[in-house]
């Protein structure tokens, strides 16, 4: 009897050599380059979520060490495991000075979400890479590079990710698509990268969704879109003609209904998209995308969602209002 994977599609489906990475050519002839030669600078991966970052550093220590990782080799942190001095004592310094079973062998250290890791903490991984052992490398994952203290970057080479571009996203879909034996309507692949805006690891689960909750007929359009947190594109399209020909309170009541329990990016992502496809002159154009930009910024601040959602719709009627 055959065995069953039931793993989640973003692991059963993660990469594990070079090769098997999507886009990114520069970046994975580099580190290909570095394989080959076994020499090799500390690594700093930059770029959002998704975007291959992690699935890359396994890759590439994967083949660095042929396929044999073990624990006096490679360790992997999270910025929740070092974000003290303390951390980096005891947890990443030992490692380093610790000798491995092979002499040779490099040890690897992978820290995830590096950017979150205090001044003090990255500080003193600084001075762990200058006084640690010869063999030790960092690779560093983050989303944003000016949060890394400007020694830790001139330690690094730096690698940007940038988000990946249909056709990869796409491809990979299908590919999955076809091992799990899903058949899904072409126009859903299109419309889960559009979803996803280039996150693979975001249009993996979702596909997994689909596959897993929905029939072939109601894949496409509102459906897919409501399936992923987002609001569908037939409220979208109504939604200038309502606040140009109905009262502001009742657009106002009916939009913050509908938009409860969805993600306030998403919405605005959704809005923003939505004006800057209408038909007004340019000025107003970047007024309204400006207060759009405001309202996240307020709403990462920690500013009641209701109260800023209902200030920009004010700002939208002032401006579609016939």
């Amino acid at each position: 009897m055959e065995e069953i994977d039931d793993r989640i599609w973003t692991e059963k489906y993660r990469a594990k050599k070079l090769n098997e990475i999507v886009g990114h050519e520069r970046i994975l002839k580099s580190l290909q380059i570095y394989v080959k030669e076994k020499k090799f600078p500390h690594l700093l991966f930059v770029g959002p979520a998704g975007t291959g970052k992690t699935s890359t550093a396994y890759a590439f220590t994967n083949e660095l060490m042929g396929g044999r990782i073990s624990q006096d080799s490679f360790l992997e942190l999270n910025a929740s495991d070092t974000n003290r001095i303390e951390d980096m004592r005891d947890k990443v310094k030992v490692f380093t000075t610790q000798h491995s079973v092979i002499p040779s062998e490099f040890k690897i250290i992978l820290l995830d979400e590096a950017d979150n890791i205090s001044y003090d903490a990255q500080s003193a991984l600084r001075r762990i890479m200058e006084a640690g052992n010869s063999r030790a490398r960092f690779i560093l994952l983050c989303n944003f590079s000016n949060r890394i203290i400007p020694p830790l970057l001139s330690r690094c080479a730096v690698f940007r990710f940038p988000r990946l571009p249909e056709r990869y996203v796409v491809s990979k879909l299908k590919q999955i698509a076809e091992q799990e034996r899903v058949k899904l309507p072409p126009e859903v692949f299109s419309q889960i990268h559009l979803l996803s805006r280039g996150d693979m690891r975001q249009a993996v689960t979702l596909l997994q969704v689909v596959a897993d909750y929905l029939k072939e007929a109601l894949l496409v359009g509102d459906p897919l879109f409501e399936l992923a947190g987002y609001l569908p594109p037939s409220l979208l399209n109504n939604f200038l003609n309502h606040l140009r020909t109905k009262p502001f309170s009742d657009v106002k009541n009916a939009f913050l209904e509908v938009i409860a329990g969805k993600s306030s990016r998403n919405v605005l992502l959704q809005l923003m998209t939505l004006i800057s496809g209408s038909k007004i002159n340019n000025q107003s154009l970047a007024t309204l995308i400006d207060d759009i930009a405001c309202c996240d910024y307020y709403l990462t601040e920690g500013a009641t969602e209701r109260v800023q959602f209902a200030g920009l719709i004010a700002h939208l009627s002032e401006f579609f209002k016939v």
